[in-house]
């Protein structure tokens, strides 16, 4: 699906256009598609076995190679079945915390906050989305700390709307409780490898192409815009009080 055109026979056009939006109607496969400057249709990675199965389902797949250089554009098939240009929207968001520390260390299972006054402690809280209720996707995590040759496994949990639990720091983590499940607004745990030292700072990094959790889709409340994410450790840890810990996310909107 890389070239530029396929054949212009209005038999197999037609029958490409009903497989599109066959497609595109269905639990949102080709709901966002992209046309670059030279007019070629891009469509997901993951949505693109979707198309070729569709295809092959009605024996046109192998006119669609064929066919590559012969007429009809992609980005003409793109007008042919009223769909809009839609360019990838990335958004990056870095959030760094004080943490509290104030015992100084963390056991396996405790939360990372900036604070650890009974019931003031807060979540991690990242706006992702332009309008209320919007949507999208994580698709690459990374936490970084100043703290020098530390190597935990940190958990990410991500929410829609802050949790019904202990926030504190220090605090042992106690989530996700049924109500937030029930309520729909937990969406997944990261979990991102061991920390790697290197020079004054230790870090960890989740993509599409690691072990993790990723991607997670979401939808924000419909009178929201951020995501809520509470930091576990997963292994025990010595942090000095106000040192920091900085988490960034890539996400994909739609």
């Amino acid at each position: 699906m890389g070239g530029t055109s396929i054949s212009s026979s209005a038999g197999f056009k037609a029958r490409i256009r009903r497989a599109l939006r066959e497609l595109k109607g269905k639990d949102g496969t080709l709901s966002e598609l992209t046309v670059d400057g030279q007019g070629r249709l891009h469509v997901r990675d993951a949505e693109l076995p979707s198309l070729i199965a569709a295809l092959q389902d009605r024996g046109d797949i192998e006119e669609l190679l064929q066919g590559l250089g012969q007429g009809v554009s992609l980005k003409d098939i793109q007008s042919m079945i009223g769909l809009r240009s839609t360019p990838v929207d990335l958004k990056q968001i870095s959030i760094i915390k004080a943490l509290e520390a104030n015992g100084s260390a963390y056991s396996a299972g405790d939360i990372l906050c900036e604070t650890d006054t009974n019931g003031e402690g807060t979540p991690w809280i990242f706006n992702v989305v332009d309008k209320k209720g919007g949507a999208g996707t994580i698709i690459s995590v990374l936490a970084e700390t100043e703290v020098e040759a530390i190597t935990p496994r940190l958990a990410l949990q991500v929410y829609t709307k802050s949790p019904s639990i202990e926030l504190d720091d220090n605090a042992a983590a106690a989530s996700p409780i049924a109500t937030d499940l029930d309520s729909l607004i937990f969406k997944g745990e990261i979990a991102l490898s061991a920390m790697i030292a290197r020079g004054d700072n230790s870090y960890s990094m989740a993509t599409l192409g690691t072990a993790g959790g990723l991607p997670i889709p979401f939808i924000c409340d419909r009178k929201d815009t951020k995501l809520y994410i509470v930091v576990i450790t997963q292994d025990a840890i010595t942090f000095t009080a106000t040192q920091r810990l900085r988490l960034e996310l890539i996400i994909e909107r739609y």
